[in-house]
């Protein structure tokens, strides 16, 4: 009998799902054939494909969700919000093994992750009759959190690139996707003390122009133990806004979506901004280098040799994520009805839509919804020459007879 409520239902779920997402015979010890000189005769046999590990057991997750459901202003606003808690135990995870043992990696459950967060939507109808607008709204807040590794402090776990080592690590306490590198600390500039500037062990001296990196352990050179972490791939909250709206025939229906908070590796710019000359470099680089002329404090000097520095990524090549992209847009018109009866047509409809057309974001890349390592949940956030998301128009005609 509420007069602001027409509709309220509350949600209450929980459950406990398995996942099992690894090859087949993961916990087995396969053979594979492969040719061998026995005898010095070539033959047939068959050698060690996977490392068993007979202790692997299934992933599971176990959630439980509280949820809202209510609707007021004669039905014309429609809220649903969510609260869920998802603690996911015995992740299964790749993971090193030593070389001796002649693989380098197997299947192991490693720990636990919690995952919580709030979703929020709502769906409006703003105005009705003659001319009607409708808008559906939703934003969600996710919280990632490794909460057991079985007893190891890091895992290393991103793909290699170039040689580079550990670009993110897997740390009970912290999210999964965060990035570990270095941290800069400008451009040597003319007259600086460079003595008084940790460098890399058996590294050229260096010179105004060089980049500079924080010693954060203060032993006076930098080395891999320099590395923290400087970025995530986690967002903030992610977010979507559809507008529909008509007036007689026409119909005009446009899309928005995006993310906030989240880093990216841009791994292009590493590559490109190695200032060797052995590779392309891009115009911002080109224009903004140091030089006795242009002492930037951004950009280092042109070095054919730039040493230990490349391998290892640093708050240089990682980049704010967020966008807010126009994913769609749509503008119909429909034929009235006494046109369609004087052609025995049931519809005619006329539209012209855009998809990608305007992307809006800080990143230098090609396309800031990317990810090099595809669906992989330990190696997120990766950009390494994504094709960029097309921009398409399309015009068409629907006919029902």
């Amino acid at each position: 009998d509420l007069e602001l409520v027409e509709f309220l239902k509350l949600r209450l779920g929980y459950g406990i799902i398995g996942n099992e997402s690894i090859g087949p015979y993961s916990s087995q010890a396969l053979l594979v054939p492969t040719d061998v000189v026995f005898n010095d005769v070539l033959t047939i046999g068959f050698e060690p494909f996977i490392f068993p590990n007979s202790d692997l057991r299934w992933e599971s997750t176990e959630q439980f969700n509280f949820g809202l459901d209510f609707s007021t202003a004669g039905g014309r606003i429609q809220v649903t919000t969510d609260y869920y808690i998802k603690n996911t135990f015995d992740l299964l995870l790749s993971t090193d093994v030593p070389f001796y043992s002649g693989f380098t990696s197997v299947f192991s459950n490693v720990g636990d992750l919690k995952n919580s967060g709030f979703e929020f939507s709502v769906s409006s109808h703003n105005l009705t009759g003659a001319f009607t607008w409708n808008t559906d709204f939703n934003i969600a807040w996710n919280q990632n959190t490794i909460t057991n590794l079985a007893g190891r402090d890091n895992i290393p776990n991103s793909a290699s690139l170039f040689g580079v080592e550990s670009w993110a690590l897997l740390t009970e306490g912290e999210p999964v996707g965060r990035f570990y590198g270095l941290i800069t600390d400008g451009i040597v500039q003319i007259g600086e003390n460079t003595e008084a500037v940790a460098n890399f062990a058996a590294a050229p001296p260096l010179e105004p122009g060089d980049r500079k990196f924080v010693d954060r352990n203060n032993d006076g050179v930098i080395n891999g133990d320099d590395r923290t972490f400087i970025g995530s791939a986690q967002p903030d909250f992610s977010f979507g806004i559809n507008n529909s709206l008509s007036y007689k025939g026409f119909d005009l229906n446009f899309f928005l979506q995006g993310v906030s908070g989240n880093q990216i590796v841009n791994f292009n710019k590493f590559l490109v901004e190695q200032q060797n000359g052995t590779s392309n470099i891009t115009l911002e680089y080109f224009a903004n280098r140091w030089t006795p002329q242009n002492p930037s404090n951004r950009y280092p000097k042109v070095n054919a040799d730039p040493g230990l520095a490349r391998r290892f990524i640093s708050d240089a090549e990682v980049e704010d994520g967020s966008y807010l992209r126009l994913k769609n847009v749509t503008l119909g018109y429909s034929l009235p009805a006494n046109i369609l009866n004087k052609y025995k047509i049931a519809n005619c409809k006329i539209y012209l839509t855009a998809k990608n057309l305007y992307t809006l974001t800080n990143y230098s890349g090609f396309d800031p919804e990317v990810s090099h390592f595809g669906q992989s949940a330990t190696n997120m956030g990766a950009d390494l020459g994504g094709y960029p998301t097309t921009k398409s128009y399309i015009l068409g005609i629907n006919l029902g007879f």
